[in-house]
């Protein structure tokens, strides 16, 4: 059968059925565009701008470490959102972990001051909401503490969710004709709400810092009471005199691929920046797994970012190559 001819007579056509080429060599590599222009754009792309979580990480977090504000220490088994594993002591206990009252308190914040779900089925567990959330629920099962008996105890009667300008959530609860609190979020946040000297607060960031510089994300928990009943009709104010529990190291896996994604932009001349919400310790560990950044230098927060003039962003796009605590608004 003799080859079909196609006559072209103008530029646009040209341009058309090359782009058109373009179009079908990227769907039989599994991406797809509306508009043949796209093709034109990606081509000339030099620098991707990627998200951390969920799209160079797997976003299935998981709590492998608890620091006490006594001190003491916790490595948590098992993986995933299932709850099968273990709280295990770093060092002898006096007693075992489920009963460590001060274990406890922690927990309860965990499950108080949560808006997912984790439901056992007869096919096996299922979830619902924010990974960070469902992370804490499955905690929580490993040390023997229940929301659904919490709540029962301790009806919720308000929220702050969490928001990323904030970075804090808490919740009120009703108990013994006052009103107990509990907060979850960012340890320089939340230590700012607690009653802690200056030393101990120093001493707190330093450990914080470490599980970062770790690759962990960090969280601080603390609770508190208001000496009298919230009503659920009041607009909740930021807590303040709270009582420090610990901290929580949580893990996020690398994305299978991720690297090696990364590593063939590389050979195409294209440059790949992370832009994540989490602490700049936390970035640069998961930075250096991907190779995209090695050293402080490579990191700009969103506070330095905040009114940087454009002319000094598009120089430090020289170096930087990990966006940390940014919000929303600036990704």
């Amino acid at each position: 059968m003799p080859p079909t001819l196609l006559a072209i007579d103008t530029a646009t056509e040209v341009c058309s059925v090359a782009l058109a080429i373009g179009a079908r060599r990227m769907a039989n590599r599994g991406a797809i565009v509306r508009r043949l222009p796209a093709v034109e754009s990606l081509g000339s792309c030099t620098l991707v701008a990627s998200d951390k979580t969920g799209t160079l990480t797997c976003n299935e977090l998981t709590v492998r470490v608890v620091q006490l504000a006594d001190g003491r220490s916790f490595e948590v088994t098992g993986a995933g959102y299932e709850p099968s594993g273990e709280i295990v002591a770093n060092a002898p206990a006096v007693e075992p972990a489920g009963a460590d009252a001060p274990l406890g308190a922690l927990l309860e914040v965990a499950v108080a001051c949560n808006e997912a779900d984790l439901v056992e089925q007869e096919d096996g567990w299922s979830w619902r909401g924010d990974p960070t959330d469902v992370a804490l629920l499955a905690l929580a099962r490993k040390g023997g503490v229940s929301r659904d008996t919490l709540l029962l105890g301790r009806p919720r009667v308000g929220m702050i969710a969490f928001e990323p300008e904030h970075r804090f959530a808490a919740s009120f609860h009703t108990t013994d004709g006052n009103t107990w609190v509990a907060v979850k979020g960012a340890p320089e946040r939340v230590l700012g709400m607690c009653c802690l000297d200056g030393p101990a607060r120093v001493a707190v960031l330093e450990s914080a810092a470490r599980l970062a510089a770790g690759g962990y994300r960090v969280l601080a928990l603390a609770s508190g009471r208001l000496p009298r009943r919230f009503s659920p009709a009041e607009t909740p104010a930021e807590p303040l005199d709270l009582e420090y529990l610990g901290l929580l190291g949580l893990i996020d896996p690398l994305r299978p691929g991720a690297r090696e994604a990364i590593q063939r932009c590389r050979e195409a001349g294209i440059r790949v920046v992370m832009v994540t919400g989490d602490h700049p310790l936390t970035a640069l560990a998961i930075a250096r797994d991907l190779d995209i950044g090695d050293g402080p230098g490579h990191v700009l927060t969103g506070q330095e970012l905040e009114g940087e003039a454009k002319s000094r962003l598009h120089a430090a796009l020289d170096s930087v190559t990990v966006f940390a605590r940014v919000t929303p608004a600036q990704k």
